[in-house]
């Protein structure tokens, strides 16, 4: 019944047999080469023929192509997600080319997206044993810490921090094009500030008590050669002085080692916080050894106290922080990732 009235819709539109095999033969080739665009135009030609047979999967074709206009609308504003979900929601009535190049420019577009992706949940893994190693620091007083450990522990965080900071870099360039990167430049920024602020508390666990006992050396070592510039020469100061230093130091030595070490990794790892360790490993060097000159003395020796109090000052907020490392849970990034790497495996 339904190929007479095909045949008499042939008649009735003026179609040959060899059109309708043309028409059929375009519908075919189009689905071979998932070609949508081709795919409409040629359901369109044959629903105008017969209708009961091809309408409904040209209503169902023309669906499927506006949603890859509306995923090519979404990547040019930038909404990965959004253009992703509309390529696979085509993709469900037909597989095509189109929504296949859709995904390919979203997966290119969102490499760093994927890569902050991934490095959040390395982090995530690796929270707890680095929290851990933490905890076994912070609870001890510094002069008891295994230097090793400490610069291991601070290498492993500055090396984390530098990559979401090379992440925050890049992700920040492209903010502009709005949707899901503003969003993942924010997360990065967070997860950069926590760790910023783990390193930290770190190096205040080091600045606190350092400077504590350095300022109270130097004022005390400070008057008492002032004392001495008034009633001896310059030249024969240093012999009387040198047995404060040197008993400073003795005592000091595991503060002197665990800050030297300090300095070391963060200059090696081009670590630049929120405290100078750099400069305050200078001062205390200064102070904890005899100056090589007393020209200006007491100017020059109250400045750096000044800057060591500085430094320990910036140190402070971080002493009464929680040292514990959490990790942002970057729900909206998760479901483009998952969908994503569901689509690209299909």
């Amino acid at each position: 019944m339904k190929k007479l009235l095909f045949l008499l819709s042939l008649l009735l539109f003026g179609c040959t047999p060899s059109e309708t095999d043309t028409l059929n033969e375009m519908y075919q080739t189009a689905k071979k080469e998932k070609d949508l665009i081709k795919l409409q135009n040629s359901l369109h030609n044959l629903s105008a023929l017969e209708s009961d047979t091809w309408q409904d999967e040209y209503i169902s074709i023309t669906q499927s192509n506006e949603n890859i206009k509306l995923a090519n609308e979404a990547l040019s504003l930038g909404q990965l997600h959004d253009a992703l979900n509309y390529a696979i929601k085509s993709s469900q009535t037909f597989y095509s080319k189109q929504a296949s190049e859709v995904v390919s420019e979203v997966n290119k577009k969102a490499v760093n997206l994927k890569k902050l992706y991934i490095e959040l949940n390395t982090l995530d893994k690796q929270k707890d044993s680095l929290n851990k190693r933490i905890a076994m620091i912070h609870e001890q007083d510094p002069k008891n810490w295994n230097i090793i450990e400490f610069n291991m522990l601070l290498v492993d965080l500055i090396n984390i921090k530098n990559i979401f900071a090379k992440l925050a870099s890049k992700l920040n360039k492209v903010i502009n094009e709005g949707g899901i990167y503003v969003e993942a430049s924010e997360q990065t920024t967070k997860q950069l500030a926590l760790l910023d602020d783990s390193i930290n508390i770190l190096l205040s666990q080091v600045v606190k008590p350092v400077s504590h006992g350095l300022i109270k050396f130097s004022v005390s070592t400070s008057e008492q050669t002032l004392l001495n510039l008034n009633h001896f020469s310059d030249k024969n100061v240093p012999s009387m002085m040198a047995s404060y230093y040197k008993k400073f130091n003795v005592e000091n030595k595991k503060y002197t080692d665990l800050l030297e070490n300090a300095h070391l990794v963060t200059f090696q790892n081009n670590y630049q916080g929120a405290i100078n360790i750099s400069n305050f490993y200078s001062l205390y060097s200064e102070l904890s050894n005899p100056p090589e000159t007393f020209e200006n003395y007491e100017k020059i020796i109250q400045s750096k106290q000044v800057d060591v109090l500085a430094i320990a000052d910036k140190a402070e907020p971080y002493i009464r922080l929680n040292p514990k490392i959490t990790v942002y849970k970057a729900h909206f990034l998760t479901a483009f990732y998952e969908d994503l790497q569901q689509f690209m495996n299909e």
